[in-house]
C-alpha cells in the first residue's frame, strides 16, 4: 500500500513539474515566431484564439497582425 501511495506522489509531483515548465513559455513568442517568417496566416488565427482564450496582450496582437494582411 505505501509503495503505491509513493508511486501516486511521485505521479503528481510530476506532473507538477511538467506544468510549471509550460507555464514558462510565452505565449506570444510562438506568434511572434510565425510572423518572423511571414507566416502571417497562421499568426493571426493563432493570435485570435490565443485571444480567445483570454491570453494577455494577444488582442493587441490580433490587430497589429490584421493591418498587415
Amino acid at each position: 500500500m505505501k509503495r503505491m501511495q509513493t508511486l501516486a506522489n511521485q505521479s503528481l509531483s510530476s506532473a507538477q513539474e511538467m506544468e510549471k515548465g509550460v507555464e514558462e513559455v510565452i505565449p506570444l513568442d510562438e506568434v511572434d515566431a510565425l510572423l518572423k517568417e511571414n507566416r502571417l496566416t497562421e499568426a493571426f488565427f493563432l493570435a485570435r484564439r490565443m485571444a480567445a482564450e483570454g491570453v494577455e496582450d494577444a488582442i493587441d496582437k490580433v490587430e497589429e497582425i490584421r493591418g498587415m494582411l
